[in-house]
């Protein structure tokens, strides 16, 4: 069998063939059928008439009441029905009601986000003439709501009005009410016949139909196979083939020594980012979701992909160690292109000068330690970048278009894993140009017929495309075009929407000094503008530097750096995907216009100051990092396999660790100014307390005496002398500290514990004092821990003195007795199985994230979170209350770590039983949108 020519017409029409069925499937994959599923809540159900479902989306997509008169009729007053608990506030909600009335006695209401729809006498509904109203001209059939993102309506059906219109309000617009479930005040024998219908959101729990699947397998096999044509058609111009690695590039340098290893430490130390914890999250519950979902339950595509493979790594283990390995392998990956492909091509002396990798290396670690440590995609597009940029330049090089094509496939996956990847574009148009013009020299050259010139043309065009578009196969996998678009819309809406001018912000934070590292954040930065505005401004012929390459470069780098100025993308973290190119840019605006060596001549006029200053800041974020715990994720993981989860200590008994005096119950042995109501303002949950007590002490055993009262006298405190066992608690290893529960302004002069030994006749020895250390959250209650290792051994007695010289509604006192609490590790008490709700996900990686299932939530047992107080998440807020449980940082006692709650019912009510379907649902109309 004669082999076939690269060139030959089967090649070609083997090309334009299965580059338009690549193309031709990935671009019909967004509008290919999906399974749907469709879920909705009918009420009443078996289990209860009082059921639980409270909605991710707070709202469901519509809601269809129906009640009939004969039950209204007969109900006492009370709640018929609520979409939220009754004991709650009705804010949102929609609430039908039975109230009594003086002038007309029980009258129907119903209201939705306490807007009136309807009201009507119950003597009206049952047909009876009365004193304000004419009677009824029909009879009444039923209470009939419904609600959508269109409308509201609610009507009494069959019955009408004096004027003999229907007796019907109808309000336009989107009135959804809030919905946490159904809650009323009757049994199910009083409401026979009442029936709910609510359609849930469901807009993204998809998964690819037969066909779906079927054109994902095609379209990534014909773009292969396309690829492969392209290939043995650049092989026809009967050249030889260049070496797909450079020579010598596996040989390990001292450069890389370097940049690996600050890498790989930074595995372990480097700070994570504002989005880790949502991230970590997102991926931690993407397999009881069904889909890759933010907080909001919208999907993540159309910039998933990167994160759905990332959620695989979670089989190997919740350590935060591997969701970064990636990224560090991404950095080492973007070092190795720049080094050995990107370097050399920017000019021959550039590629035989020992000083330039080093200056790559100083400028690469400068913007990548800063702003590429975290989960997000910034580091995989970096070195996205930069292979875009050297595929480009080899088929520039070779004239090959192969290399374009995988230019193509790259940008294209950078652009879908995040908005930053946009600038794999702008490379690209950077060096379109001239492989367009060469192309087109090359079909002047040939002179064939004008058939086979347009076959020849479109057989290496087709490809390209192909290559452009498969990553639409991977975008569009489970998720169809109308759902996508609607996840863009819903987060377009939910913001923050700054415009195109916004972005002048995120160079304006950089010079935030509030900010966590903004030296070394603003000092990378400044290097990437210097070298590319040196760049720019040399981009003349230099007999150092080839004059092409450089001039894309600077060109690529100068219109990006606009292009994400004006884009609607995240903020600081963004600035990591110019690692690479910036290294490269680094070099470049170095090179010696002279013509001289980097070693040599004018460089010990720049390189002495430039790059050890560089160098400097590199070393200084290494060292403050690897000499700093406050970002423990990481670097706990290795200590601690549930890194904080095994550091943060919970108390387990508050209530039941106060200390008793020796002689009586109360607080005070000496008082002037202290009063049990002198706590100010603070609100009676604060902390999750019981009346005016925090962190669930109970009042009927907790004396509490405050100084803010009023007065202008100075006040003061001394405690009784309280028992403390210091030779039992030295014994177990669950006493760890005594723990002082205070309100107001606290300080040295105000607040002192001493110790004693009280023998047993009463007398006292006294040992010593300490003030208590301080805390952040004043002047709500807090929690003022003393390490057992500062009070004598000896010691078995402890009191309190306080002293407030000039009271006022600023400066004041308030405080319990002292407690010895047993304390936990907060993953003994939390475990892997309760539903978390947490808003620092990355820090406990053992926590299991509640979930959200058909578009409803699942109720979290604990919330942990960096927030002092407030309520439960909004979806979990109707349901549930919090309280505070005192927590703290192993051997930093007073450490802010975040805050640990447990959430307890606020009504009785059963989980909700949800009916899903499964429906074919075409890419182009989805379903189920807001």
């Amino acid at each position: 069998m004669r082999a076939v020519s690269p060139g030959s017409p089967l090649v070609r029409l083997v090309a334009i063939v299965s580059g338009s069925l690549g193309v031709l499937l990935a671009v019909l994959t967004p509008l290919l059928p999906v399974r749907q599923e469709r879920a909705s809540l009918d009420w009443p159900q078996p289990q209860a008439v009082r059921v639980a479902a409270p909605l991710l989306g707070s709202a469901p997509l519509s809601l269809d009441l129906s009640i009939p008169c004969s039950t209204l009729r007969d109900l006492p007053t009370g709640t018929v029905l609520s979409t939220v608990p009754t004991t709650e506030s009705a804010d949102r909600a929609l609430l039908v009601r039975i109230e009594h009335r003086v002038e007309i006695g029980r009258t129907l209401t119903v209201s939705l986000r306490e807007f009136p729809l309807l009201t009507a006498a119950v003597t009206q509904i049952a047909g009876a003439e009365t004193g304000f109203d004419s009677a009824p001209k029909s009879a009444c059939d039923a209470l009939v709501v419904h609600s959508s993102a269109a409308r509201t309506t609610a009507e009494l059906s069959g019955l009408q009005r004096p004027d003999g219109t229907p007796f019907r309000t109808v309000r336009a617009g989107d009135l959804r009410p809030r919905f946490a479930g159904l809650f009323t005040d009757f049994d199910r024998a009083q409401l026979a016949g009442a029936r709910v219908r609510a359609e849930l959101d469901t807009r993204f729990s998809s998964s690819p139909s037969g066909w779906k699947i079927a054109a994902i397998a095609g379209a990534i096999t014909a773009t292969f196979a396309a690829l492969i044509c392209l290939r043995l058609l650049d092989r026809a111009d009967g050249r030889r083939d260049r070496r797909l690695v450079p020579a010598g590039a596996w040989r390990v340098r001292a450069s890389d020594g370097v940049v690996g290893g600050i890498l790989l430490l930074w595995l372990v130390i480097g700070a994570s980012t504002a989005e880790d914890d949502g991230i970590a999250t997102m991926l931690r519950a993407r397999p009881d979701v069904g889909y890759l979902a933010d907080s909001s339950g919208v999907a993540a595509a159309p910039f998933g992909w990167p994160y759905e493979m990332l959620s695989r790594l979670t089989v190997l283990g919740g350590s935060s160690l591997w969701w970064r390995l990636p990224a560090v392998l991404a950095g080492l990956l973007c070092w190795w292109v720049l080094s050995r492909e990107m370097l050399p091509r920017l000019g021959s002396r550039i590629r035989t000068d020992a000083a330039a990798p080093w200056i790559a290396a100083l400028a690469f670690l400068a913007i990548w330690l800063p702003f590429g440590s975290g989960l997000g995609a910034a580091a995989l597009i970096a070195g996205a970048a930069v292979l875009t940029w050297c595929s480009m330049e080899r088929a520039i090089a070779t004239r090959r278009l192969l290399p374009a094509a995988f230019a193509l496939l790259i940008a294209a996956f950078a652009s879908a894993a995040a908005p930053g990847g946009w600038i794999c574009l702008v490379v690209l148009v950077a060096g379109s140009r001239r492989i367009l013009r060469s192309s087109t020299e090359a079909a002047a050259r040939t002179r064939l017929p004008t058939g086979r010139s347009v076959t020849n043309v479109l057989a290496r065009a087709i490809p390209l495309l192909a290559a452009g578009t498969v990553v639409l196969v991977v975008v569009f996998a489970d998720q169809t075009f109308a759902a996508v678009r609607e996840a863009i819309r819903v987060r377009w809406s939910a913001g923050p929407d700054r415009g195109w001018f916004g972005g002048v912000e995120r160079w304006a934070a950089l010079f935030d000094m509030a900010q966590e590292n903004w030296l070394a954040r603003l000092f990378g930065v400044l290097v990437l503008s210097v070298c590319v505005a040196a760049a720019l401004r040399n981009r003349g012929p230099s007999a150092r530097t080839t004059r092409g390459p450089v001039a894309r470069l600077a060109v690529a780098v100068g219109a990006a750096l606009v292009l994400m100025t004006i884009l609607p993308i995240e903020w600081s973290p963004d600035f990591a995907v110019y690692a690479g190119l910036a290294a490269a840019v680094a070099v470049v605006a170095w090179e010696d216009r002279a013509g001289k060596p980097l070693g040599n001549g004018p460089l010990r006029r720049r390189f002495p100051v430039a790059a050890p200053a560089i160098a400097a800041v590199v070393l200084l974020q290494v060292v403050s990092l690897a000499a700093s715990t406050r970002y423990p994720a990481a670097w706990s993981s290795l200590r601690n396999r549930c890194a904080l989860a095994d550091s943060v200590l919970v108390e387990t008994d508050t209530a039941d660790s106060l200390l008793q005096p020796f002689i009586g119950s109360g607080l005070a042995a000496e008082n002037v100014g202290f009063t049990p109501n002198g706590v100010g303002d603070l609100p009676a949950e604060n902390g999750g307390g019981t009346g005016a007590l925090p962190f669930r002490l109970d009042p009927a055993r907790t004396p509490v005496l405050g100084s803010h009262t009023g007065g202008t006298q100075p006040a003061h405190l001394i405690s009784q002398w309280y028992r403390l066992d210091m030779t039992a608690a030295q014994q177990d290893p669950a006493y760890r500290v005594l723990v002082l529960t205070v309100a107001g302004r606290v300080d040295g002069e105000r607040l002192r514990v001493e110790f004693a030994d009280r023998a047993g006749d009463g007398t006292i020895r006294w040992l010593s004092e300490l003030v208590p250390p301080a805390a952040a959250g004043s002047p709500a209650w807090r929690n003022l821990p003393v390490a057992l290792d500062r009070i004598p051994a000896e010691a078995n007695a402890v009191r309190v003195i306080a002293t407030v010289a000039e009271p006022s509604g600023a400066q004041w006192v308030a405080l319990v007795p002292p407690r010895l609490p047993r304390l936990t590790t907060l993953q003994s008490l939390v475990g892997s199985d309760d539903p978390v709700h947490t808003d620092a996900g990355f820090a406990f990686p053992c926590q299991r994230p509640s979930g959200h299932r058909h578009g409803v939530a699942e109720l979290p047992v604990w919330w942990i979170t960096n927030e002092p107080d407030g309520a439960p998440p909004g979806w979990a807020a109707p349901l549930t209350r919090a309280h505070t449980l005192p927590a703290y940082l192993a051997h930093d006692w007073t450490r802010n770590w975040g805050h640990l709650r447990l959430l307890t019912p606020s009504t009785e009510a059963q989980t909700a039983t949800i009916q899903v379907a499964v429906e074919t649902v075409w890419g182009a109309t989805g379903y189920g949108t807001r």
